[in-house]
Parts: C-alpha cells; structure tokens; sequence
C-alpha cells in the first residue's frame, strides 16, 4: 500500500469503525484507496463505540479537531447504528464537515441512517471515498458523487447513481494487518495502533490474518445482505483476486508479522472457482505461505478434488452453512440453492478428507415449524462427526427480503439493531439442535421420538436435562479436543499451541453458552 509517487500531500480524511474487534476488511480498503491516491487518511478504531465515557468523548473530539478531515467517514452494520448514531452527534459538536455512513446498513436501508448521517454510501466505497474527497478538496459539491444518497428537501432519499462494481480487484490497493496511519482509543486514550494493541483489541489476539481473495456470493439468501448487493448491482458475478497478488500480499504480512499463526478467508465461498485456479492458488500457499487456514464453503460447491487441493494446502477448518434441516425452510423461507441431501452428502466428503468442519444454523426463526426444527435436529444427528456447531439467532435486518417478508405478513420482529445473534431462546428444541451435535444418534432420534409423540412433560424434559448434563460434563470437551487435533492433522504438540488463538473467541462463546444453559433449567423440565 503505498502513496501516489512524487505527490504532495493532500488533505486529511477521517475514518471511523465502532466494530468491537479490527477485522473490519471494508473500511481498511477504504484507508488504503485513499492513502493511494495521495490523501492523508487517518483510520480511528472505537471497539464498541465510546461507551458514554467521558474521557473517551473528550479524546475523540481532540482527535477529530486535530485531524481537520475533508469529511469524517463511519462504517455501521445494523448492531453498530446506535454506536455510530452516538460518535455522529459528538463529531457534530467538534467539525462542520460532512459526516458519511458506509458498510451493509446503509446500503440496504440507508432511510435508517440518513436522520444521523449527511450522507450515505452505497455499494462498494473506494471510488466513491476517493471521489468524495477530490470533490471536496476542489470545493464542489459532496451530493454529486456517485454511490451517495442523502435527503432531499423533501425527506424523501435521493440515491446517485452507482460506479460499475470493481472487476480489477487486482488494481485496488492492497490492505495491512497493522495499517499505516491507524489509532485505537484504548482505555479511554486514543493511540497510535501499534502490535500490542493489536494483540489486545484483535479478535484473535492478533494472531489470525483476515484476507480476501474475492468478492460476491453464489447464494441470494433472504436473510442476507448480498441479496440486496445482487439487487443493487444486477448480478451475481463472483469476481476474484490473482493468485500471486494474493500470495505476496500473504508473505509480505507474514514478513512483518511473524506473530501470525492462521490465516483467515473470509470470501462468502472460498470454492466458487475454477478448479484448475484453485488448485494453482493451493500450490503457491503450500509452498511460500504454509500457515493453517480457515475458508467457506457452499454445499453445492463441496467436492473431493476440491477438498483434496485445501488438505494439500494446508486448511484447519472449513466452514459450510446448513442453516435449517428443512427442505421447505431452506427452500420456501431461505431461498438457497441447496438441500439438505447436499449439505450431508458435503459433510461426509469432508469427513472422508479428513478436514475439521464447522457448520452454521439459524434457530429462532419465526417462519418454521416444530416439525422443521426437528428435521435439524435430525439431520445433525445424520452428519458425520466430529464438527463444531455454531448456532446464531434469526435476526431481520432492515432491508433485507425476509424482514420484508415478516413485515407483510404480521410477524413480531424484534429490532436486529439491539439484538445479539449469537444469543439465542434457550427452548426445549434449540436445545435438542444444539445436543445434536455432540449425542450419539440414536439419543437424538429417541428424544425427537419422544417429542412427536406429545412428550412435553417432567419425564421428558428429564431425559433432556440428564442427556445435556452428560454431553456439557463428557462428550463436548471430548469432541473440542478430537477437532483441535483433527485441525492440526492429529498433532497434539500443533494442537495446544494452537488454544490460545481460539482462547478469546472460545470463552466468550463458552460464558455465552453457560448463560443459554442456565436460562434453560426451566425449559427442559
């Protein structure tokens, strides 16, 4: 990432993220295609925001002033807006420029944001950060930039017309792990990010490296933003970044960062390519990167050869999403382009690799059945183990299809914006879904039984208390531990060494599973 050659310095730039972690990958492309093109950008990391501190307010407000921006830009996902809603207000009492919203919240529902924000950006916002600050740095005006929407004089959003998506994503500048011109407000003191912080404020400590290699998604899922990025640009197209770009940007961090233990994909399908690409990319990781890696993956998209080619390469985990046992769920309410038949067909492939898988499902979901939730519970009951299962709660983000869809049709919709996903109703059949993934089969198939045949009561909520006392006190930790060796090809030296990477992450997801199992005493009997 580097500066315009023989350029002279060009005014500043402010951009913010209230994320509570740094793994925020849109925003440092923002940084780094404004640091390119010469501007003296300046990225503000707030993990969660300011939290109402004072101090906090007061170190912000000095940084803005100090900073003088051409403009001050934030990147807010839904569960942001209130944390992004708060810095605005202080930014208002310290600068008179424009104050831009970017990210999936206000491009799917940028209504929601532009009552706080002057502007909006939508869709992908190098080109338009860039173009927005040489409108301003001449003295033009902000609301004619592509990609940007605001408020007319009558309340109603104008929206600009798009850039054309990027299909160069090889000439967009490449992101660091520590970013050049990057702050942390760190105890209530805004700092230079240096490595310590980074190892502080990372989700993984610092240790896992978060890259790209392409942008899109195969699926339209209603619950998903990329949906609405599918509508908002007409296409679907999956474009990606060359190969050798990708690898020298990987050694370069690794160079700098020695730390670095894993390297993380974050692309929506790591596989929705060209099998001969794929396997020419594997090759050079195998042989100048060689770090463990996590990808994605879609059912549809799961096959030996590919699989072969990560194993090579040297992948830790993969991750597909089941999301629901239910054909008609994934079908009628989901819209994705897979069954269930294909997500257990995938996991026995990746069984067979060899491969330590995670799989996603989304409970809470107000358009299924118990009859649907049961077909989950039962079709985890089906999947090969070992896997490590992650459960989100159903949230319905504004503008997105599905919230669309409860919306018409009466459904409660609790406010995604304050939601927790990955808490999630600790009911008797979440339960049952989540014990799948760690019973014998057969447990799992007796207890759904149970549960058809009208066992609501005190013996079979017994049955379900004794079988998640059984599964919490045995069978998890064992089943952790087979998948930490399973991710470091059975080594148990690899495997230890590698707990600590998932140390911050786990014991957040542990207290929040302790949390869930005392809420569910209740529940289960």
């Amino acid at each position: 990432m580097c500066e315009r050659p023989g350029a002279a310095a060009r005014p500043s730039v402010l951009l913010i993220s209230v994320q509570e972690d740094l793994e925020v990958l849109g925003l440092k492309y923002v940084h780094a295609a404004l640091l390119a093109a010469g501007f003296r950008s300046k990225l503000l990391f707030l993990p969660g925001g300011l939290g109402g501190h004072r101090t906090a307010r007061s170190e912000v407000a000095a940084f803005a002033r100090r900073a003088a921006p051409l403009f001050a830009g934030i990147s807010a996902m839904a569960v942001e807006a209130d944390a992004a809603r708060e810095v605005t207000a202080l930014l208002r009492e310290v600068l008179r420029v424009p104050i831009v919203w970017g990210g999936i919240h206000p491009t799917v529902a940028p209504a929601d944001c532009l009552g706080d924000a002057d502007l909006v950006c939508r869709g992908e916002g190098e080109r338009a950060a860039v173009a927005l600050a040489e409108t301003l740095e001449a003295g033009g005006d902000p609301r004619s930039v592509a990609n940007l929407a605001y408020l007319g004089p009558d309340g109603v959003v104008v929206s600009n017309p798009l850039n054309p998506l990027e299909c160069d994503l090889d000439a967009l500048a490449s992101i660091d792990h520590l970013p050049r011109s990057s702050f942390v407000l760190d105890r209530g003191r805004v700092a230079p990010l240096t490595r310590a912080l980074l190892r502080r404020y990372s989700r993984y400590g610092g240790s896992v490296l978060s890259v790209l290699t392409s942008r899109g998604c195969p699926f339209g899922c209603t619950y998903c933003c990329n949906r609405r990025l599918t509508e908002l640009y007409g296409t679907r197209r999956i474009r990606r970044r060359g190969n050798e770009l990708v690898i020298a940007e990987l050694t370069r961090a690794l160079r700098r960062h020695p730390e670095i233990k894993f390297v993380h994909f974050h692309d929506d399908s790591f596989l929705t390519a060209r099998m001969s690409g794929l396997e020419h990319f594997c090759r050079l990781y195998a042989a100048r990167v060689r770090r463990p890696f996590f990808a994605k993956a879609v059912p549809s998209e799961v096959t030996p050869r590919a699989l072969a080619a990560l194993k090579a390469a040297g992948i830790a985990w993969l991750n597909i999403g089941l999301q629901s046992g239910s054909d008609r769920v994934l079908r009628e309410v989901y819209e994705r382009n897979t069954t269930r038949a294909d997500f257990l067909r995938a996991a026995a492939q990746v069984k067979a690799a060899g491969i330590a898988p995670w799989y996603d499902v989304i409970l809470d979901n107000p358009f299924e059945t118990d009859d649907d939730r049961l077909a989950t519970a039962l079709t985890l009951a089906r999947t090969p183990g070992p896997f490590y299962l992650k459960l989100f709660s159903l949230a319905l983000y504004p503008g997105t299809t599905l919230h669309e869809r409860a919306a018409a049709q009466g459904v409660a919709i609790e406010d995604a914006r304050r939601k927790d996903y990955s808490v999630y109703s600790p009911d008797r059949l979440n339960t049952l879904i989540r014990l799948a993934a760690f019973l014998p089969s057969e447990w799992t198939t007796r207890l759904v039984r149970q549960h058809r045949n009208g066992g609501h009561g005190v013996t079979s909520g017994l049955a379900l208390l004794a079988a998640r006392i059984v599964s919490a006190a045995f069978i998890e930790p064992a089943v952790y531990w087979r998948l930490a060796r399973l991710s470091r090809r059975g080594s148990v030296t690899a495997a230890l060494a590698s707990l600590p990477v998932y140390a911050r992450d786990g014991l957040r997801r542990f207290r929040l599973g302790s949390r869930q199992v005392l809420r569910g005493w209740g529940g289960a009997t």
